[in-house]
């Protein structure tokens, strides 16, 4: 059986833009977030993704800044680092 490791992904810096979305299920809490996302070697940009926090923040906030997994692909899933 093989597991999937999130361990190999590369850290960015996020900076919360906007929250458009919020919503709760069992594996935590996913919004849909404009962030500035900072990567090492990459330039900083403004993209749209969905954020998945786990455990939960009190309360996101815009000007919010996170550490965050991202998975290959232009459109992937954001997976915030536990603080």
């Amino acid at each position: 059986m093989q597991t999937t490791s999130h361990d190999d992904e590369p850290l960015a810096r996020a900076v919360l833009v906007a929250v458009h979305r919020v919503s709760h299920n069992q594996s935590g809490v996913w919004c849909e977030v404009d962030v500035d996302l900072q990567q090492p070697g990459v330039d900083p940009r403004i993209v749209r993704r969905r954020l998945r926090l786990s455990p939960p923040p009190a309360e996101i906030t815009v000007g919010s800044e996170l550490v965050v997994r991202v998975p290959p692909g232009p459109d992937a899933d954001l997976i915030a680092e536990p603080s």
